[in-house]
């Protein structure tokens, strides 16, 4: 059904039934050049810890004179954010202390992020920056999550009022499936990162460095308007 989004997301929907009568497709595409990229050759294979009793050596960038708006939460937890060219979209790496990343996630409210960038200064300071290279690839249905967010109703066989989308009768509706594959790229040049989301309708004080060495969140957005453009975790960083 979809091909491609820029040769990262090549398909979305594999096959179909004859009950199918839709398909919705979105698509998000981001390339960005970090404003301060990092030299590969002073790329290197380094300790990150997995876990307090886990060590995995991978592949670190490092720039030893780095951007980055860098603050700490009460809790130990540290956020950087590493801008793109222009400015507009930042990376956000959230580094809470070990063992604390699910937790820390569970309690991201909108409240609680508003009050994490509010911990980040007023302008970036030039760090030693060390970051993981890493690559994910994600694909997953969300019928589930959107139903526990408060919307059952529209994977109800004949619960959803989507009759008005068509121009012909179709009977009851439905929505089947909602599938969302995402791929994102870190590395010395910046990041690049593709998402696809398909809807089936069916009738029925700061440091003087920046080292992310355990588990973190990731978030990419627009820094003028705040939208959330990617959000993932990395509990163990792989490039391939």
């Amino acid at each position: 059904m979809y091909k491609r989004q820029n040769a990262k997301i090549t398909t979305i929907v594999d096959r179909f039934s004859d009950d199918d009568v839709a398909f919705l497709v979105n698509a998000t595409y981001f390339k960005g050049r970090w404003r301060s990229q990092f030299d590969p050759r002073d790329t290197r294979t380094l300790p990150f810890s997995v876990s307090a009793a886990v060590t995995a050596q991978v592949p670190t960038m490092s720039n030893d004179a780095g951007l980055v708006r860098l603050g700490w939460l009460p809790d130990g937890t540290q956020i950087g954010e590493l801008p793109y060219g222009g400015d507009a979209f930042v990376m956000d790496v959230i580094m809470p202390p070990q063992g604390r990343l699910e937790s820390m996630i569970d309690s991201l409210t909108p409240a609680r992020w508003r009050a994490m960038l509010a911990r980040l200064p007023d302008s970036s300071g030039k760090l030693r920056i060390q970051l993981p290279k890493f690559r994910l690839e994600v694909s997953r249905t969300l019928n589930d999550d959107l139903a526990r967010l408060g919307m059952p109703r529209p994977f109800a066989r004949g619960g959803a009022q989507l009759a008005p989308m068509f121009s012909v009768p179709t009977g009851p509706l439905h929505i089947s499936s909602v599938v969302q594959k995402i791929f994102v790229d870190v590395n010395e040049e910046g990041t690049e990162a593709a998402a696809v989301t398909s809807i089936g309708i069916r009738a029925v004080s700061l440091p003087p460095s920046f080292i992310v060495d355990r588990p973190f969140l990731f978030i990419i957005r627009d820094r003028l308007t705040g939208t959330l453009l990617f959000m993932g975790k990395v509990v163990r960083p792989v490039t391939a």
